[in-house]
């Protein structure tokens, strides 16, 4: 079977779209799995579980620009039955690879389908994770996990920037906040003030709401 996306209905009329070609890897998704998932999204391409399990399995190769048109093709369907679990599986994809530039991306686009409050509040606590993420990379957290085969080698001390440490959570924290005064002027303008309570309420405890996360 062609590596395809399947024909899907678009109101009245059907488009044949395409992924990009596979890249030459050692491992490919198993045949049999992604030979089910065509099948079921050509059946109902509102399912969302269905369009993110198509990402996972061709996550396995690595080639990543066809994970990406394959989320693209997802969120475009105009009956998904849960688009926002596609919105963060594939936000939480470009979290995990470190393009964080690109996560942003998906979350202006998403806002401007919809202002939720729980859209402005994920925005923030993903500015407050960047935040720890590089402070970590700074500090050299996590480097030992490249290490364990084989006996360890005894390694030189590494020194630590511990003021670039804390800069870089510093200005998670404070874009995160920027993020917060951009939810509380769109929902406040929209007079929604239950949603307005709840930025206020959240806004000061951010350190705390990153952790959490």
């Amino acid at each position: 079977m062609p590596d395809t996306v399947p024909e899907v209905a678009r109101g009245a009329s059907s488009l044949l779209l395409l992924l990009p070609p596979l890249s030459p890897a050692p491992l490919l998704p198993p045949r049999s799995s992604r030979s089910r998932l065509v099948p079921s999204l050509q059946h109902d391409p509102s399912n969302a579980s269905a369009w993110i399990k198509f990402t996972e399995l061709e996550g396995l190769l690595q080639d990543y620009d066809r994970v990406r048109a394959i989320y693209e093709l997802a969120v475009d369907q105009p009956s998904m039955d849960m688009p926002e679990l596609v919105w963060k599986s594939w936000i939480d994809f470009e979290y995990d690879v470190e393009e964080y530039e690109r996560a942003r991306d998906l979350y202006e686009r998403l806002l401007r389908r919809t202002s939720h409050v729980k859209v402005w509040v994920s925005f923030a606590q993903f500015e407050g994770n960047v935040g720890m993420a590089e402070a970590a990379a700074l500090s050299g957290e996590g480097d030992d996990d490249d290490d364990e085969e084989g006996e360890a080698a005894e390694k030189q001390p590494v020194e630590v920037d511990h003021e670039a440490v804390e800069e870089a959570k510093r200005q998670g924290l404070e874009r995160a906040r920027k993020v917060f005064e951009r939810g509380y002027a769109d929902l406040k303008q929209k007079k929604l003030k239950e949603e307005v309570r709840l930025i206020l309420f959240l806004c000061p405890r951010l350190p705390v709401l990153v952790r959490a996360s």
